[in-house]
């Protein structure tokens, strides 16, 4: 049945095996593709759980390599350390939802097997996600580059006290926050912390950069969007010693005194497959209680 539509589909197999769901689900799902004629690989971590079900076993950073589609199965978290795995590769993630809200990961465990025949039928569309690029600056240097599907956040660590964090667009000074931290949302973002932080959600496909002080400490510092073009830059006003600096909620590192973070879009993107009827406002009305 698979090779009758693509007979070089090679499924990639992520899956979160914290969620009891996944450890009950997942062996017998692939058991099903398999009698499909379905050919499949899978993240090294979950040879104790799979068996001699796929038919290989990568370490996870080379799954995207060795398939045409990653399966990402957990929640929105576990599709966000997926498309950090892919990275370069951009190979498509199709996400299920065994977590909670699911804005990204949209395949419910109930509808996944029906839901996956749509998808072997070709009824459904890549959309093609923006992702930061950020790196830190100090004394000059700073050629690391992070990247982030959701958001990057300059936050305070251990500090009870509120922090000041500098803010430019393309070298021009935009403010000065008083508050908790600064995320830097993408569109894809914009229905996570940021929007926790009371943020705007954007349509995810658009381009745009949400800036939104966490817990300001005056009213009058409100999030704004501004064009995906423009680089910006957070600096700490003060020679705070343990901020953190984070990409997609993993830290990646604490700032030292005088670091400055630089965020813009990058250059990559991340592939990720929606379903065909699938309309984001009837996900945001359905994940917010909207008209209930």
């Amino acid at each position: 049945m698979i090779s009758s539509r693509n007979p070089h589909l090679i499924l990639g197999i992520i899956c979160n095996t914290s969620k009891p769901e996944c450890q009950s689900a997942l062996p017998e799902f692939l058991l099903w593709l398999r009698q499909l004629g379905g050919n499949f690989v899978a993240d090294k971590a979950l040879v104790s759980l799979l068996g001699d079900l796929p038919q290989a076993y990568y370490p996870r950073e080379e799954i995207a390599k060795h398939c045409s589609v990653v399966l990402s199965f957990g929640g929105d978290g576990t599709l966000l350390s997926t498309a950090r795995a892919v990275g370069t590769a951009e190979t498509p993630i199709l996400g299920v939802n065994f977590g909670g809200l699911g804005y990204l990961a949209e395949i419910s465990p109930e509808g996944l097997k029906e839901r996956f025949k749509d998808f072997l039928a070709g009824r459904y569309q890549v959309e093609t996600r923006m992702l930061l690029e950020a790196r830190v600056k100090n004394n000059g240097s700073g050629h690391k580059k992070y990247y982030a599907l959701n958001d990057v956040v300059v936050e305070k660590g251990g500090v009870s006290r509120i922090i000041k964090l500098r803010a430019t667009i393309e070298g021009e000074y935009l403010n000065t926050y008083h508050a908790d931290g600064i995320i830097i949302s993408t569109p894809t973002g914009s229905t996570g912390y940021s929007l926790s932080a009371g943020g705007p959600i954007l349509e995810p496909t658009m381009e745009g950069i949400i800036i939104n002080p966490i817990c300001p400490h005056t009213l009058a510092h409100r999030p704004i969007v501004i064009r995906a073009d423009k680089t910006i830059e957070i600096a700490p006003e003060q020679n705070y010693t343990d901020l953190i600096f984070s990409c997609d909620g993993f830290l990646e590192q604490r700032l030292t005194p005088g670091a400055s973070v630089v965020i813009k879009k990058s250059d990559r993107v991340v592939k990720l497959i929606s379903m065909k009827g699938t309309y984001f406002y009837n996900i945001l009305r359905e994940k917010l209680n909207w008209g209930i």
